[in-house]
């Protein structure tokens, strides 16, 4: 009956647009607002999980509200739901938690149906599709939290880390909240030099450059390509750690598949400075990562009257950021990066039984069921094993041994694997055994990334 209620609500959503637009533009006029405005009365155009299918801020005045910035694909988000659902139970008569997404209908209603079968099972109301909260209240990373008083005025913008019971108690009461405040609601763009204000006479004579700076909250991410129509090649990584930037100087992309664990440390005391070990979802994080996070970028000439590929551009960026990189650190702390051959610890996945690899056939598809539950849907196997091999490589932060593929399959398959079971050996074993896979654990000789420690001159 549930599923049945949340399709026909989807449908009459659909019917809604027109309203929706209507709406955006009667609202045309507002401007975004900041910590201290007043957030005015707009209309919520397409609600889920509610007793109507809109809204508007005002049915919540005599409440403290939350609204909750998400997204279907955003683990944190995802992962963060069921708390947020808790603290609504907990706070139920001074508190309002309202979820926001900016994803389409029906990618929202495709994300109900894998995981709850079409039920949504938090007692909070869902805006999707949703463009003019995003504007008034535009952010640049997701978990966004915005806080609003029982006044209807912004007390503060967060990420997920400081909603807490404590601080929704205070919150409700009027007082300050506790945590790290998002001094930018929008990340720097990343079409802009990272250290080079373009509004500038001087910035169309840019012939190279190369940047470090320490993280700026809220700035992340990593890409490649051209820059300004074609004159230039931009490489950039913004919130990464030393082992992360090394990666990526030394081909992210080829031999070292993004594998933490294929970074060597040498004759380093404080391995604090390369490793967090610490959840990302506490503020002890955000410390840590203000010490030890960097944002790097290069932005080299490109020869127009050559046109050299992507890939040969890449080389060249990667070769310079290698020196980059060992001319900073190494002032900063005696390191130095360089590739060695050196044993490292690997589970080997090998195939036992080929007549569990199998697949219905149907159209493609992957994600996330619950929590740790992965679903693949004829997905290549050499795909899936990629796929698990970031997950504990990332969760450990190179911790886990490396798996590496020694299957020789070719073709795609359906899984249903538990992450969360891939971390023990013997619970990994047990796992992939239901798809006919073998884990040894072992040695090879393999190409590392050896980041070596140096005393530097007082």
């Amino acid at each position: 009956m549930q599923k049945t209620t949340l399709l026909c609500v989807m449908a009459v959503l659909c019917l809604l647009g027109s309203l929706r637009l209507t709406t955006l533009h009667a609202q045309n006029n507002y401007q975004p607002l900041t910590i201290g405005d007043k957030v005015p009365d707009v209309l919520l155009a397409q609600v889920l999980n509610h007793n109507a299918p809109t809204a508007r801020l005002n049915d919540f005045k005599d409440k403290a509200i939350i609204l909750d910035f998400w997204a279907t694909w955003c683990a944190p988000c995802v992962a963060g739901l069921p708390k947020m659902d808790s603290l609504q139970k907990k706070f139920a008569n001074d508190l309002q938690i309202i979820a926001i997404t900016s994803d389409a209908t029906y990618q929202v209603k495709r994300f109900f149906e894998q995981r709850w079968q079409g039920k949504i099972p938090y007692q909070f109301p869902f805006v999707i599709n949703d463009t003019l909260l995003t504007r008034l209240l535009h952010y640049g990373t997701v978990p966004h939290m915005v806080w609003i008083n029982k006044k209807g005025i912004i007390q503060s913008f967060t990420d997920h880390l400081p909603v807490t019971a404590t601080n929704i108690a205070a919150f409700i009461n009027g007082q300050p909240i506790k945590g790290s405040v998002k001094t930018r609601t929008r990340p720097h763009p990343t079409k802009l030099p990272l250290l080079i204000n373009e509004t500038l006479p001087h910035s169309n004579r840019l012939l190279f450059q190369s940047a470090l700076t320490r993280w700026v909250e809220n700035m992340a991410g990593n890409g490649a390509g051209s820059y300004k129509n074609g004159a230039y090649f931009k490489l950039y990584n913004y919130g990464f750690n030393i082992k992360k930037l090394y990666l990526t100087a030394f081909g992210k992309t080829s031999i070292y598949q993004n594998r933490l664990a294929r970074v060597i440390l040498e004759g380093v005391k404080d391995s604090s400075k390369y490793i967090a070990g610490i959840k990302k979802d506490n503020e002890a994080y955000l410390l840590w990562a203000d010490k030890n996070l960097y944002n790097y970028e290069i932005i080299l000439p490109v020869d127009t009257t050559v046109l050299p590929g992507k890939q040969q551009l890449m080389q060249q960026a990667e070769t310079l950021m290698q020196a980059d990189l060992n001319k900073y650190f190494g002032q900063l702390m005696g390191l130095k990066g360089s590739v060695q051959l050196r044993p490292v610890k690997c589970r080997i996945i090998t195939v036992s039984n080929p007549a569990l690899l199998v697949t219905g056939g149907a159209k493609t598809d992957l994600y996330r069921v619950a929590n740790n539950l992965r679903k693949f849907i004829n997905v290549p196997l050499h795909q899936i094993i990629e796929n698990m091999g970031n997950y504990t490589d990332l969760s450990t932060e190179g911790k886990v041994p490396l798996l590496i593929d020694e299957t020789g399959f070719t073709g795609s398959v359906d899984m249903l694997v538990d992450f969360g079971q891939l971390f023990a050996l013997e619970n990994a074993r047990a796992e992939l055994a239901k798809y006919g896979l073998q884990v040894q654990e072992t040695w090879r000789t393999l190409e590392v990334i050896v980041l070596t420690e140096t005393p530097t001159n007082p």
